[in-house]
């Protein structure tokens, strides 16, 4: 058993983002949320809490890629196939500090 465990939240805290401004690693395809999604399981399911439900809007899901995390669990847990996930262009992304 560990003691005391550190948190998600702790965690990225100490993590650093360098964001590519030309290129978004990850983009949704919005017609498929507003039409087919019901569950949104990417807003439960991302660690770094990227996508955010939208009450009253045109589309029902808002995303931000520069806090992501490059798990992929956005992709892995659509059932529709909207999230188009690829790896950030080299020099950008996140870097993780383990300490």
């Amino acid at each position: 058993m560990v003691e005391n465990p550190i948190k998600i939240e702790e965690k990225l805290a100490l993590t650093k983002y360098v964001t590519d401004k030309n290129f978004a690693h990850i983009t949704i395809n919005e017609e498929i949320c507003k039409t087919k999604c019901k569950t949104y399981d990417c807003v439960y399911g991302c660690p770094a809490e990227c996508y955010k439900l939208v009450e009253d809007g045109d589309v029902p899901v808002t995303f931000d890629y520069a806090p992501c995390v490059e798990c992929g669990t956005c992709r892995l847990v659509c059932p529709h196939g909207s999230v188009d996930w690829h790896y950030p262009h080299g020099g950008f992304g996140v870097e993780f500090k383990m300490s």
